[in-house]
């Protein structure tokens, strides 16, 4: 059974919205598009923090400059310099791997 409605209309109510089409962004800046503003400073913060850890417990003998480097060679999976096996730096070098095999997956996604 279907339903018919016999009433008039008398007046219509029209809502427009309008807004500047968006440009593009510089390509130049194209990688930080899956992120927000929030993720990255985390982020930034996250890679000096193990810098100075693994600087403090594993790589005594060099630099921060160095140590910043290893950090930022294993987050873009290079490998690092062979360091002794005792349990702490198992645990640093558990959590690096962790970090570098994870950031770039959830980047890609």
């Amino acid at each position: 059974m279907e339903a018919i409605d016999f009433s008039n209309t008398y007046g219509t109510l029209e809502k427009v919205f309008a807004a500047k089409e968006p440009g593009q962004k510089p390509k130049i800046t194209a990688f930080t598009y899956p992120f927000t503003p929030n993720v990255w400073v985390l982020y930034v913060l996250m890679i000096l923090a193990a810098t100075v850890v693994f600087q403090r417990i594993m790589f005594r003998n060099t630099t921060l400059l160095g140590s910043f480097l290893s950090v930022l060679g294993s987050i873009v999976t290079q490998g690092m310099e062979n360091v002794r096996n005792t349990p702490w730096r198992r645990v640093l070098f558990g959590l690096r791997l962790t970090i570098a095999v994870f950031m770039p997956f959830l980047y890609n996604t």
